[in-house]
């Protein structure tokens, strides 16, 4: 009886390992088959983003804002990502303003002073005539570094267009105006260093 048994778990055995075997050499072909038609339905379907990109995103630009390090007192960029629909109008205009607002980084401060607006900036040549409102000179803080943190800042961020080479201050519309201390005068261009 032992040896019935043992000749029968053999044969099963045998007939286990003959179908083992004829699928795994028969089955190559087919899973081949299978992996190039899957690659080949792949190539041909497109990507579709799991989110569709809006029309703000896909006007989304970098600007370089130059501001003032609280911690070292040197001036510094930060990059902020705008709608470039809206430097179309008055992209000079609209750099300063950005400028005067807060920055992004709290490590930063604007260099202009409170209170400061910003009433015209046209291009003449390759120079940016900026035309501020007199807090721009009543409110600053009086420093002469201070001063010159604040026309590195303004310079700096509007030359960062390819056609602003200067910039010339005009104060409330008036070209021979200074600070109150008098030691920067605007009657110069001012030009990136």
């Amino acid at each position: 009886m032992n040896k019935k048994i043992k000749i029968i778990i053999f044969i099963l055995l045998g007939i286990c390992l003959l179908f083992v075997s004829v699928n795994i050499f028969s089955g190559d072909d087919s899973i081949e088959e299978e992996s190039e038609n899957i690659a080949k339905n792949e190539i041909m379907n497109e990507y579709t983003p799991l989110e569709e990109i809006t029309e703000e995103q896909n006007r989304q630009t970098v600007v370089k804002l130059f501001y003032n390090d609280k911690n070292t007192g040197e001036i510094k960029s930060e990059e902020r990502r705008i709608d470039s629909k809206n430097l179309l109008a008055d992209p000079y205009k609209f750099l300063v303003e950005l400028l005067i607002q807060k920055p992004e980084n709290t490590a930063l401060e604007s260099c202009i002073p409170e209170g400061t607006r910003v009433i015209s900036a046209n291009m003449k040549g390759n120079i940016l005539e900026l035309n501020l409102s007199k807090e721009f000179v009543e409110n600053h803080k009086g420093t002469k570094e201070e001063e010159e943190k604040t026309i590195k800042s303004i310079v700096k961020t509007v030359t960062e267009l390819n056609e602003v080479d200067g910039v010339k201050f005009f104060i409330d519309g008036k070209e021979d105006k200074a600070f109150k201390d008098e030691k920067i005068n605007f009657k110069e261009v001012f030009k990136r260093k």
